[in-house]
């Protein structure tokens, strides 16, 4: 049979047990991905508990962005995925900016509206980056300003607008730099009133330590590369001492 659909009883049994064994991210990620093209739907609470295990996979965020566009998510959990994934929108990695911003235009029932902000952003996120594509992006980057977000009701949603901006100057891609500073800068004298001094410098911090921890990580990684490479160097100089004393 093509399909393979759990009661309700063994879905939950199952969904719990998946989330409390020991299995690695991606193993469970699979695992779903299998059961959805069986048809098996989830619910938006299980995908909004799998998201809190992992916010950046982006495995996780895949499984959760095909389910969602199988099944619409209640509208009534939008709040609670802008809270798990508006760190997700300042990523170094732009697929994991680019899921965040499917699974969360998937809460937005009029997908024409071409005033917000959530679309405009992955609009963006969309735009190749080239410099065909550089002017299309500015475009859609202007309709962040804080001017433009007040005059279309979106103060709410300010701090989304200031992670997507910081997320634009992660990308490989320095262009895009000057108008996204500026238009942070803008934040910090226009918009200061609605987001409030003490979150706008939280955001900003955040993203500090995240470069911060980027740049140890990367750090690491070379020190590791570093004695890789020793390791490999001393162990062919044996390997020639071996084969030096064997020919004598």
């Amino acid at each position: 049979s093509n399909t393979l659909l759990f009661t309700n009883t063994h879905l939950e049994k199952f969904c719990s047990r998946l989330l409390n064994e020991s299995l690695t991210s991606s193993i469970i990620a699979l695992t779903l991905l299998e059961l959805i093209c069986y048809n098996q739907t989830f619910s938006t609470t299980f995908w909004c508990t799998i998201l809190k295990q992992e916010f950046q996979s982006e495995l996780y965020l895949f499984c959760t962005r095909i389910s969602f566009l199988i099944n619409n998510p209640q509208e009534d959990y939008y709040d609670k995925f802008i809270e798990l994934l508006k760190i997700n929108l300042s990523s170094f990695n732009s697929n994991v900016r680019l899921l965040s911003l499917y699974i969360l235009s998937s809460f937005i029932s009029d997908k024409t509206n071409k005033n917000d902000l959530i679309l405009n952003c992955l609009q963006c996120e969309q735009c190749p980056l080239n410099v065909y594509e550089y002017r299309t992006k500015i475009i859609y980057l202007q309709k962040l300003s804080v001017d433009f977000l007040l005059l279309n009701n979106q103060s709410s949603l300010f701090h989304l607008s200031m992670y997507y901006l910081l997320g634009i100057l992660c990308s490989n891609f320095t262009p895009l730099w000057t108008i996204s500073i500026e238009l942070l800068g803008s934040y910090g004298n226009k918009a200061i009133e609605y987001i409030g001094h003490t979150y706008f410098w939280s955001i900003i911090n955040e993203k500090f330590q995240l470069i911060k921890q980027r740049d140890e990580l990367k750090s690491i990684e070379q020190i590791n590369d570093k004695l890789i490479n020793e390791y490999i160097e001393n162990l062919n100089k044996k390997n020639d001492e071996i084969n030096e004393q064997s020919m004598d």
